[in-house]
């Protein structure tokens, strides 16, 4: 499937990689796929309507709240641990459920290659409690907004 990506779209994936990397994460999840793309500059990032800083800031209050709720005190500092791993990070099931839809996507509207646009379609339409859906909405963004207008863009330039 990844030889149908566009070199846009794999850097997209490889800054979720490395994302999870910078963050000392365990696998690349789709909060780290959105991201990716939106680090990566990547075509679409700029309808999703946020910085990466916006996202990480979010993120970083997510990771808060979530310590908060389980009586972890939120008075610890909350900078991201790089470490060293061997081998690659494996993809969360929710990860690799938007890399295949985000080919379903692209065939759906008619193309051939697999777009950074065609990923965060398929991020948007991940339920309620998705973490890139939750990290969206902490941003103050609207995923059925984003998918729009993507949507939109990607027929204009069809």
């Amino acid at each position: 499937m990844f030889e149908r990506f566009t070199r846009e779209a794999r850097r997209a994936v490889t800054a979720a990689v490395e994302e999870a990397e910078r963050r000392g994460d365990t696998s690349v999840g789709t909060e780290h796929l959105l991201v990716g793309v939106v680090s990566s500059a990547a075509p679409g990032s700029d309808v999703i309507g946020a910085s990466v800083d916006t996202l990480r800031e979010s993120w970083a209050a997510m990771d808060q709240a979530a310590l908060a709720a389980t009586g972890v005190g939120t008075d610890l500092p909350m900078d991201p641990v790089p470490t060293r791993r061997r081998g690659h990070l494996p993809f969360t099931g929710g990860a690799k459920q938007v890399l295949e839809d985000t080919l379903r996507e692209a065939i759906g509207m008619g193309s051939r290659r697999l777009e950074p646009e065609h990923i965060v379609i398929a991020l948007t339409l991940r339920p309620p409690r998705d973490p890139a859906i939750r990290l969206l909405e902490r941003a103050g963004l609207s995923p059925d907004a984003i998918r729009t207008d993507l949507i939109q863009s990607l027929r204009r330039s069809a």
